[in-house]
């Protein structure tokens, strides 16, 4: 399989996100008897699914195809900048904003 993880990011709720193929995909469940974690699409009408090993370095097998065009890499970038920026804000509630 030649498909890799591109990225591995946090979502503005602080859940896990991978990017492979130029597809996000969010944490779906958790599978005991494989060993693996399920990731599915983050397009509500995608049905795509991408299996990982438990440190999520490794993609097992992939689980349908995508009905929808790639995520733009500027896109992406907002996404992870705004969830950092909201993770700060939450972290530094004391902190006076410089004027």
């Amino acid at each position: 399989m030649d498909l890799k993880i591109q990225k591995k990011f946090q979502t503005e709720k602080g859940k896990l996100c991978i990017l492979v193929d130029e597809h996000k995909y969010r944490e779906f469940n958790v599978l005991k008897k494989c060993g693996g974690i399920r990731y599915r699409c983050t397009n509500k009408n995608c049905s795509a699914s991408v299996l990982v090993n438990n440190d999520v370095t490794l993609i097992i097998s992939l689980l349908n195809d995508h009905n929808h065009n790639v995520i733009a890499d500027n896109i992406v970038g907002r996404q992870i900048i705004n969830s950092r920026i909201k993770k700060k804000c939450e972290n530094d509630l004391v902190t006076k904003p410089i004027k």
